[in-house]
């Protein structure tokens, strides 16, 4: 079906056009009723009369003209002026006491307003808006933003007044966009440039990410005016408790200082420091002499037993493959048919380990048997040997039986679970039947009830019950049984495939063990406990699988809580890669707030977690308080302005007369209105109509 939507011939209607159109209807109705001369001839004007009418309409309709109207209005010249609303211009130093006198300068401006011009009213902080009553609740001062603001408005105003301290703590330097503005800009500066005593703490400088069993240096930068001769406690607290700290002395009556805090991390995880510098006498401010950051450490090695009790090429095989992955410090010993070890001794060292994997299994009776059962609490991968098959009874670290009556067989590998139901199946769809072919034993096989059979055996195409890779996770600890052996025939292959799926499967084994069944796979950390109103929220998520590898292929999805009511905008966390993930959630105002988190990959909730900040109030703005001239100056001679000292408007209206910015301004607004969109044109076509036939009727016309 095609829909066809027609303007008209043309929406512009010349004067000519119109009368000739004219013409033509009052001749095209004459004509109709010009052979009568049966009626009266006032009956005969008066149907000629509604029938060019009639026509005269319809065809101006058909043409679609428009109306254009002009409105002419004469406007005074307007005056933008904006209000810095950030924290610093309440702040009381030398003459200036704080909004006191900065209300009673805006009133004194008022005032002095002439009648000239009108004035619009911007307040100030981080952004831009409407508004003329300071209450200086900004956290901080964007004086581009301000920049951008005039500029984005020129055609609006013919100049500007900036009333401000000069002190901006966000953005870049506006005096370089400032050059870019074709109406000046006059500067009225407020608060005070009397040196004051004042500690503050400028900058901290640390490592955001560190690990266990190394050292971390804390950098503070340190300003201080007015305390020669003095000195400074500069203390690192660690959740309230008072770890290190160290004297500085000032020998100049303003200074910079640099003090370095070694740390050194025992354990992974989250911690909160605080930097602080306990005030010293008539100090200016103490809103600048307190910092807080949070250090993230992991954990920087999984210490594995590989402990054998065969030489096989599966050993090696399997050994590379743990070897290969950064993360893991592989321990390898074999030991030998006389009891004496290839490698270290585990039963003569200290080590504890995060994992053993056992390549074949020990005698029933024997001090490394004895050894293993009294390290129940470490996960253990048995991984089968030729000499291994016998009947092993039950132990806590070889959790089934195998009768040892059965035959080795030649066996391919079959899926007993969907793909991705487990940690240990996250690897490419593989055709098993392409694959080499591994050795079982097909036996008599008594599994634990806590156990999950993963992948079976195929034995000529024919699915059999022999179970090649079985886990079992109870609340302490994970066991993981790899029924069959050959396993190097799938190291040593050039099918990519197989080597591929062989490593996977095997890293992902060792992975998934070492991992402990409580351990929380998502954790939640703000990137410092208490941020300021003019911070943006960074929160950090760690996430790793089942098998305690990272994911970050996941979806992590945070609610927020401010303890009032949930918020029903979910945020989407971002991935940057080895498990990590960020979100900014912007600005909030001061309360407390929960998080909390769900992750997903699929149809599998791999993990949740809560964590919590604070929003406090911003010591950005007190960090400098002593006014910028400079700045203010510079801002008014890029643009052609005046820097106003004296708080006087004069100069300002005297030069705007001088630039000519003092005429008031034609606006002209135009508008159209196309005749189509009359409706009474149809009302007055259907009367003509109407009339005409009625009085057709009357002089017996048809």
């Amino acid at each position: 079906m095609i829909s066809a939507f027609i303007q008209g011939f043309s929406p512009v209607f010349p004067i000519l056009l119109l009368i000739v159109t004219l013409l033509i209807c009052i001749l095209l109705a004459w004509w109709s009723y010009q052979y009568i001369s049966s009626i009266p001839s006032w009956k005969k004007i008066t149907l000629i009369g509604l029938r060019a009418g009639t026509l005269t309409i319809l065809i101006l309709l058909l043409f679609n003209p428009f109306l254009q109207y002009e409105n002419v209005e004469i406007e005074k010249p307007s005056i933008s002026v904006y209000l810095d609303n950030s924290q610093s211009v309440d702040i009381t130093r030398g003459y200036y006491d704080g909004l006191s006198t900065y209300n009673q300068l805006i009133q004194e401006l008022r005032n002095s307003f002439i009648d000239d011009y009108n004035y619009q009213f911007y307040l100030f902080d981080e952004n831009v808006y409407d508004g003329d009553e300071v209450d200086a609740s900004g956290t901080s001062t964007n004086i581009q933003h301000v920049i951008e603001h005039m500029s984005e408005n020129e055609s609006e105003s013919v100049a500007s007044v900036l009333i401000s301290d000069g002190i901006y703590t966000r953005g870049r330097n506006p005096v370089f966009s400032a050059q870019e503005l074709s109406n000046p800009i006059f500067t009225i500066p407020i608060g005070d440039t009397t040196d004051v005593q004042d500690v503050r703490i400028s900058n901290v400088d640390f490592n955001q990410i560190a690990y266990t069993n190394t050292s971390e240096t804390i950098r503070v930068d340190i300003q201080q005016d007015g305390y020669a001769g003095e000195s400074a406690n500069v203390q690192l607290i660690e959740e309230g408790n008072l770890i290190e700290s160290e004297e500085v002395r000032f020998s100049e009556s303003s200074s910079s200082h640099e003090v370095r805090f070694t740390l050194e991390f025992d354990e992974p995880g989250f911690f909160e420091f605080e930097v602080n510098i306990p005030g010293l006498p008539e100090e200016f401010t103490l809103q600048n002499n307190i910092e807080i950051f949070t250090v993230e450490v992991l954990d920087d090695k999984t210490q594995i037993l590989s402990l054998a009790f065969e030489v096989h090429p599966d050993v090696g095989a399997i050994r590379r493959v743990m070897a290969s992955d950064q993360q893991n410090d592989v321990t390898q010993t074999t030991q030998l048919r006389n009891g004496v070890f290839a490698g270290p001794n585990p039963m003569e060292t200290n080590q504890e380990y995060d994992l053993i994997v056992l390549h074949g299994l020990p005698g029933q009776q024997g001090l490394v048997h004895d050894w293993l059962e009294s390290n129940s609490d470490t996960p253990i991968v048995v991984i089968q040997t030729p000499n291994s098959y016998q009947d092993s009874g039950r132990s806590t670290y070889f959790p089934h039986s195998v009768n040892a009556s059965g035959s080795i067989l030649d066996i391919h590998l079959t899926m007993e679970s969907e793909r991705y139901s487990h940690p240990l199946l996250e690897y490419d769809e593989p055709d098993f039947r392409r694959f080499p072919t591994l050795k079982s034993m097909r036996s008599r096989y008594n599994l634990s009830p806590l156990s999950a059979t993963l992948l079976g055996a195929e034995y000529q195409r024919t699915a059999t019950d022999i179970p090649i890779l079985v886990t079992e996770s109870d609340t302490d600890r994970r066991h993981v049984f790899v029924n069959a052996f050959g396993w190097h025939r799938f190291e040593k292959t050039t099918n990519e495939a197989v080597s591929d799926f062989y490593t996977q499967l095997f890293s992902n084994i060792v992975s998934w063990t070492a991992t402990s069944p409580d351990d929380r796979n998502l954790v939640l950390e703000p990137a410092q406990s208490s941020f300021s109103e003019s911070e943006s929220v960074l929160i950090r998520g760690r996430l790793v699988n089942e098998r305690g590898t990272h994911e970050s292929d996941a979806s992590i999805v945070l609610e927020l809580n401010n303890g009032e009511e949930e918020s029903n905008q979910p945020y989407r966390m971002r991935s940057i890669g080895n498990g990590n993930y960020e979100i900014e959630l912007g600005a909030f105002p001061q309360g407390f707030y929960e998080v909390n988190g769900t992750a997903e990959k699929g149809d599998r909730q791999i993990g949740q977690a809560t964590t919590s900040f604070n929003i406090s109030q911003s010591t950005l703005e007190f960090v400098n308080t002593k006014r910028n001239d400079q700045l203010l100056m510079q801002l008014s001679a890029r643009t052609e302005g005046l820097f106003l000292s004296d708080n006087s408007l004069e100069p300002m209206f005297t030069l705007l007369e001088q630039m000519d910015k003092n005429e008031s301004i034609e606006r002209v607004e135009e508008s159209i209105e196309y005749v189509s969109d009359l409706s009474f044109w149809f009302f007055i076509a259907l009367l003509f109509l109407s009339a005409e036939w009625i009085l057709r009727r009357t002089v017996s016309l048809p």
